[in-house]
């Protein structure tokens, strides 16, 4: 059914292996219209693209802008160390794939990297496949709409957390269906980031997780303030021990970073 809105409008998609999720907001920030449309097909970013790709086609978004927002499925994080001491965009870039190229080999030579620009310390950095990101590109250009960014979904919360977590010292949980994305913070500064699995038929998964992200950090005072956003349906609290927890699952904000593939 199509649907024509005046313009102008911001549409939203996230793309993760199980479904496309679109939504609409207008300048106002008034959200107009939400869908969810499921993937079929084998998992990957190719059949969540062609979902994409088929709602697009339609032309009910034409003219509007997009942001679309990737699973952590299709993306790696890791930190870039302040003491690095590489300054160039170029040779960052080939920093972060070494150090990805430790753990996934040869396969990071098909992916792009992003860092971001703002705050101080260690940088976050992503990697995605660059098929994904080229291909996202021309779906938006031949539905008619306008790129203004693709980032992580990591990426994402934090901008809307920013404000809500301020200087404090936490931690940051980005729920899916069956995996996470940690990033532990510091006074807007990243400490620590991981991405791990997730048994969402056991609700204290998340927690199992975290103590063992813990004590990959010995170095770090205890922090057990924990923000949680995403899908949190399988999340079990009763499971938290001492954990002080915060439930966001679509907080709004404002940027915290320039991560943008």
């Amino acid at each position: 059914m199509n649907m024509r809105f005046s313009l102008p409008l911001t549409l939203h998609a996230g793309l993760s292996p199980g479904a496309v999720e679109l939504a609409a907001r207008d300048w106002r920030g008034r959200w107009l219209r939400r869908e969810r449309h499921a993937v079929a097909g084998a998992p990957g970013w190719r059949a969540a693209l062609a979902a994409l790709q088929a709602q697009v086609a339609q032309g009910d978004w034409r003219g509007a802008s997009i942001e679309v927002v990737l699973s952590t499925h299709f993306v790696r994080h890791c930190l870039l160390p302040a003491d690095a001491g590489i300054k160039g965009a170029a040779e960052q870039a080939a920093y972060v794939k070494h150090l990805f190229r430790g753990e996934y080999g040869d396969e990071v030579d098909g992916w792009r990297v992003a860092i971001d620009r703002a705050g101080t310390g260690a940088r976050l950095a992503g990697a995605a496949d660059a098929g994904l990101l080229d291909e996202t590109a021309a779906a938006c250009r031949a539905g008619g709409l306008r790129l203004r960014s693709v980032r992580p979904h990591l990426v994402d919360a934090a901008n809307g957390l920013c404000r809500r977590i301020g200087r404090r010292r936490a931690w940051l949980a980005v729920l899916e269906d069956d995996v996470c994305a940690l990033a532990l913070c510091d006074a807007g500064a990243w400490r620590h980031v991981a991405r791990a699995r997730l048994n969402r038929t056991a609700g204290a998964s998340l927690f199992a997780v975290l103590r063992q992200q813990v004590l990959m950090l010995p170095e770090e005072p205890a922090v057990r303030a924990l923000y949680v956003c995403g899908d949190v349906s399988g999340l079990d609290c009763a499971a938290a021990g001492d954990w002080d927890i915060e439930i966001a699952a679509r907080p709004p904000g404002m940027p915290a970073g320039l991560l943008s593939f």
